[in-house]
């Protein structure tokens, strides 16, 4: 019979009959190799025409997949085969890592796995042992089948068939590396850089920021500043392709924002930024790294030097109320007397809108701070409350401003939304600005908005407020307290709360 590419020819020396085919130029990239070959298992040439034109549809439907950019479900590249043999020999190499043990078990475990070699005669056979014929136990399939399916690859009879035995041989160079490194032999290991690494799709940074964030529920600002600084990561290395991140790139991109002047914490929050969205990935499986290239490499940061913010006094939180009196904008008219006697944060100030502000049946006036309705967020889960509102807050005309609102008003509908929907930030801003410049209150030990809740906690203190009357006020969680996971609480009792919040001073 005679040689050709698309036709049985037997082997010159064994006579058993192979199938080969080339693969085209194009197509070598995905398919992995130069030429199709298979062995038709026999010496028989009347058997050989019968089987091959099944093992020649399977080419051509191999190379007519490869032309589609696809890969034949269950069809393993010969490159496939070798990159999974790298996986698996990169993660046992790690896994026994720098202590490898006495030089007798990896002696025995070599002594075992030769054991296992039955000598054929055949001078032909796999290269590192010529002539040798290795039996397949189920172990060794099972082994197969379990990488396969950890890889994303189908396990299916013919693929297991395939890769087991290469598998048998990665471990003997597992096993023959040990044994070097136990005697004290510890030069460069030759053989990781010899195997591929697995193909797959691309995993950019931005589909897995994607991901994380639909499972975090991470969204907004917070997302945004993520967004940023995974395009500031892919500037510096010059891809967004996640599965080639190193931490040797980490390092370097961590000295190289430090060498530019930016602050350690500033680079730790960058770090930190990314590396939870990583270890989402490989607990996805969307990465297969052993290790989470961020890990371990935020740089520690110094302890702020300046002190713990404070309250406003009394002289300041009078300039602040005083001074909103005459402001024709409803955020600087209203909201500083909402968070002096509410002790509500600001974004929960500005999410609320006319229908948060009601009465009880025991005609008890409260804001009802909670999640429901579109672009809403809460700090916590004990955040969600019902504040009673002060009296000064009631002398003051609060309820007058909030009955002329329209039908489902924001309380201060002056407050456009900054970028990612929120009136939080852009109320933060315009009254920071106030209070800084206006007021001229510049103490930066007293945030703008966050010290009236710090004011709010001594007013409650100096009024004998038991602590979790004002922790439900506040919408705080006292771990100490085992109690207050029991029932609603404080937090959606405002007529019992109401008595106390007038016990308050203004």
């Amino acid at each position: 019979m005679s040689l050709s590419m698309s036709r049985p020819y037997a082997h010159p020396k064994t006579r058993v009959y192979w199938l080969r085919k080339v693969v085209p130029a194009e197509l070598r990239a995905l398919v992995g190799k130069r030429e199709l070959i298979e062995s038709l298992k026999t010496k028989d040439p009347r058997e050989a025409r019968r089987l091959y034109p099944a093992v020649l549809a399977r080419f051509d439907a191999i190379l007519a997949a490869a032309r589609h950019g696809e890969r034949i479900n269950g069809w393993l590249s010969q490159r496939d085969i070798h990159a999974l043999c790298g996986e698996f020999y990169r993660s046992e190499v790690q896994r026994v890592g720098d202590s490898p043990g006495h030089e007798d078990d990896w002696d025995l475990e070599l002594s075992l796995l030769c054991d296992r070699l039955e000598d054929t005669g055949d001078p032909f056979g796999h290269p590192d042992e010529w002539g040798k014929e290795l039996r397949l136990t189920s172990a060794d399939l099972d082994e197969a089948a379990s990488l396969l399916r950890r890889h994303g690859f189908t396990a299916d009879t013919e693929s297991v068939n395939r890769l087991a035995p290469e598998l048998f041989w990665t471990r003997r160079k597992i096993a023959t590396l040990m044994l070097r490194r136990a005697r004290g032999d510890w030069s460069p290991d030759t053989t990781a850089d010899t195997l591929p690494t697995l193909r797959g799709p691309k995993v950019t940074f931005t589909s897995l920021l994607d991901g994380w964030a639909a499972e975090s529920g991470c969204k907004g600002k917070a997302l945004y500043d993520r967004q940023r600084t995974a395009v500031n990561l892919a500037t510096f290395l010059g891809h967004d392709d996640a599965a080639k991140v190193t931490a040797d790139d980490i390092v370097a991109w961590k000295e190289k924002q430090l060498a530019a002047g930016r602050s350690v914490k500033t680079v730790a929050n960058n770090i930190g930024e990314l590396r939870p969205i990583w270890t989402w990935a490989r607990r996805n499986r969307k990465l297969t790294a052993a290790d989470n290239p961020f890990a371990g490499l935020s740089p520690r940061t110094k302890r702020a030097s300046r002190g713990p913010r404070g309250p406003f006094s009394d002289g300041e939180a009078s300039a602040i109320l005083s001074a909103s009196r005459s402001e024709p904008s409803a955020l600087l008219r209203w909201l500083p007397w909402l968070l002096a006697f509410t002790g509500c944060r600001i974004g929960e100030a500005c999410q609320a809108v006319k229908e948060d502000v009601k009465r009880t049946k025991d005609d008890v006036w409260h804001i009802h701070i909670h999640l429901d309705g579109p672009d809403r967020t809460l700090k916590t889960s004990h955040s969600e409350r019902m504040v009673p509102l002060h009296p000064a807050l009631l002398s003051e005309g609060f309820l007058d401003y909030v009955a002329n609102l329209p039908a489902k008003s924001s309380l201060f509908p002056d407050v456009r939304r900054d970028k990612f929907g929120s009136k939080g930030g852009t109320a933060t801003k315009a009254h920071g600005r106030w209070v800084r410049k206006t007021v001229g209150i510049t103490d930066t030990s007293k945030d703008p908005a966050h010290a009236w809740r710090h004011r709010f906690e001594d007013r409650a203190r100096l009024a004998g407020l038991p602590q979790n009357v004002t922790d439900g006020l506040l919408g705080h969680l006292n771990p100490m307290n085992e109690s207050e996971g029991y029932g609603r609480g404080y937090r959606f009792m405002p007529d019992a709360t109401a008595p106390w919040v007038a016990k308050m001073s203004a």
